[in-house]
């Protein structure tokens, strides 16, 4: 089994939020020319800025080999930009090049190396690299090495997710993360469709993931999309920010640039940084009349409780 690097991430264009002020110009263009469906242009320009040693690049371009979003999968160009970035001290690269080491994607399988580098991502305080290392601890039988972060999870786990949902969430989390177990995406699906049909919108967001990515099921938009929008309806603010990535794609669902607005500004507005960034990235393609309408129709939805946006 293998471990992926996030379930609540829904499209890789939006992980990060910024990367500094010098560069973001030309990671506009980047992320423009995704959104417009120009992968090519998107992938020169990610590599040009790599090419000039910049790390938010570096680890953005490793970040869509990896995922095969817009370029077909390739771990070893993944493992390469994530090396080249993790090296300047970029600690999201860290991480993700752990994980590859973990799996053994696009470099061999080293436990050691994954050991390296999530330990660097942990001092920089990537607390899911903290997991990761008490899991290799733990699977080297190297008890004393093993933190605080097993105690606090499971007390976490049977003190306050004491509801039926939330035991189901947090064991297909477990599952789907790797958390303390090797990756099992079938499992991981069972537990959060447990969790969806009990109304858990966590849940109900994750197995649109799925859905979107193929993870466990069949790749399948239309899956994704209905998902999503039952868990933003529920008021989850990531499937909220999810579903705007949608309409601003078209996946799924019809391409509509005011209902990608109007749904990041709902999320933005429950306190996701990412649905604040979404909504202010598609403004720069909106007309002040698409904007008006959009922002109309959030407030309409607010007021709706969410139901029938």
């Amino acid at each position: 089994m293998k471990i992926a690097a996030a379930a609540f991430s829904m499209v890789v264009i939006i992980l990060i939020g910024n990367g500094g002020v010098s560069w973001s110009d030309d990671y506009q263009k980047a992320y423009a020319a995704e959104r417009n469906g120009d992968f090519e242009t998107a992938l020169r320009e990610w590599k040009s800025l790599s090419d000039k040693g910049n790390a938010f690049s570096q680890f953005q371009l490793g970040l869509r080999f990896e995922k095969g979003e817009i370029t077909p999968q390739d771990f070893a160009s993944a493992a390469k930009w994530y090396s080249a970035a993790a090296e300047q001290g970029f600690v999201y690269a860290q991480f993700h090049l752990g994980l590859l080491y973990f799996n053994g994607e696009g470099v061999m399988q080293d436990d050691r190396s994954a050991e390296q580098w999530f330990r660097r991502a942990a001092e920089q305080g990537d607390t899911l690299a903290e997991y990761y290392l008490d899991y290799l601890a733990v699977n080297n039988e190297d008890f004393s090495r093993v933190g605080m972060t097993v105690e606090k999870w499971f007390m976490y786990t049977t003190s306050e997710l004491n509801d039926i949902a939330g035991t189901y969430f947090s064991v297909g989390m477990q599952s789907d993360l790797g958390r303390f177990t090797r990756k099992d995406y079938q499992f991981a699906q069972e537990n959060y469709h447990a969790a969806a049909r009990a109304g858990h919108s966590g849940a109900q967001n994750n197995l649109g993931v799925m859905a979107y990515y193929g993870q466990g099921t069949l790749q399948d938009f239309a899956f994704a999309a209905a998902f999503i929008k039952i868990a933003a309806e529920n008021g989850n603010a990531g499937a909220q920010k999810n579903l705007g990535v949608l309409y601003a794609l078209g996946r799924g669902v019809p391409k509509n640039i005011v209902n990608a607005y109007m749904w990041a500004n709902v999320s933005a507005f429950n306190g996701n940084r990412h649905g604040t960034w979404l909504r202010d990235t598609v403004m720069d393609d909106m007309t002040p009349a698409q904007v008006e309408k959009a922002q109309v129709l959030a407030r309409e939805c607010v007021e709706k409780d969410l139901k029938g946006c």
